[in-house]
């Protein structure tokens, strides 16, 4: 997956999935994320399918057969939640107390995310019907968690840093905001390239030989393209038919370039991404299910939406003209973008 959040965020999601997730499943299983950051492509987040210990299945078997413990954990999730959203109200706190404060949440919330993610994604969706509904429901109503955990965090810690850091607050950790210990060129260095792993940052790194020396083999998806006139396939998250022109976005700042009536690709919508711009006239997307953010914005903004392509970003370039039947869940390439 491809995600445009901060590195600071990125450190809850690692401390969530490697360390929370753990202590919540008794140790029965762990994620080890990998994200490696290209400058305006976005960070793409990887997995190890070859562990067994991050296989969900055996998490969503385990929540299955003990509901209560599902229930106890989306209890304290959507407490934890209500505190977020009202954090920045709290005029007590300085900006420090609240950047630690909502990092703190955040992490703590980030487990539960997980879980709910993974169950949602089931794909037997009988059998697990009962823990995949409490999962869905949740996620749909607190569904900005993720939005607004980034956002108050960028703000706090804009309000502390000098204004010639203002441009770097994707790419600065929770300990060098604490500490105050960072460089210009460091941050430069960084928001050209860095991978995030095992809980420390590489800046700037020689990607291929990172690779080599943590045995570390990226899987891609093998794209056989034939014609001009190639159909990529997904799921219809939201119907309708619709002809427009490719706008792909990795980052945040790419959203403005989209233009009204022009087809939005990306490998999935956030909240953050929407709130910029609404011009687009349909939604293609790498990844999700019928609960994503995708496909919920699809379906409030009345939107042709396929998700789960898998390639979409991959194939398609900015200037292609495309239809988008989401009736069928199909995207055809009509005109490809001069070179």
């Amino acid at each position: 997956m491809t995600r445009s959040f901060p590195l600071i965020f990125f450190e809850c999601w690692y401390w969530g999935e490697k360390i929370g997730l753990p202590k919540i499943c008794q140790n029965r299983m762990y994620f080890e994320p990998l994200f490696i950051h290209n400058q305006n492509l976005g960070t793409d987040v990887f997995y190890d399918i070859a562990d067994k210990k991050q296989n969900p299945i055996s998490l969503v078997e385990y929540f299955d057969n003990h509901f209560s413990e599902l229930e106890m954990l989306v209890d304290s999730y959507s407490k934890k939640y209500v505190i977020l959203k009202n954090i920045y109200k709290d005029e007590k706190l300085s900006s420090l107390e609240k950047i630690n404060k909502i990092f703190e949440i955040s992490k703590e919330m980030f487990p539960i995310l997980t879980i709910m993610v993974v169950i949602g994604n089931s794909s037997d969706k009988k059998k697990h019907k009962k823990i995949i509904k409490l999962s869905n429901e949740t996620r749909k109503k607190t569904e900005d968690f993720v939005a607004i955990s980034i956002n108050e965090l960028l703000r706090e810690i804009s309000k502390i840093l000098p204004k010639k850091y203002q441009e770097y607050l994707y790419f600065i950790k929770l300990d060098e905001i604490i500490n105050k210990k960072i460089t210009i060129a460091t941050l430069k260095s960084r928001k050209n390239k860095y991978v995030f792993y095992q809980g420390e940052s590489h800046d700037n790194p020689d990607i291929d030989k990172f690779l080599k020396l943590n045995n570390i083999e990226i899987a891609k998806d093998q794209i056989v393209q034939k014609k001009e006139d190639l159909i990529i396939k997904g799921n219809s998250a939201y119907r309708g038919k619709i002809k427009g022109i490719v706008r792909k976005v990795f980052e945040v700042a790419d959203m403005k370039k989209i233009k009204k009536g022009d087809i939005l690709v990306t490998s999935m919508t956030t909240p953050d991404l929407i709130a910029i711009n609404k011009n687009f006239s349909a939604i293609i997307t790498d990844e999700g299910g019928i609960t994503c953010h995708a496909a919920i914005i699809a379906r409030e903004m009345k939107k042709p939406c396929i998700i789960g392509t898998k390639i979409a970003t991959q194939v398609l370039k900015d200037g292609d003209l495309v239809e988008v039947d989401a009736d069928r869940g199909i995207v055809k390439i009509i005109k490809r973008a001069k070179k």
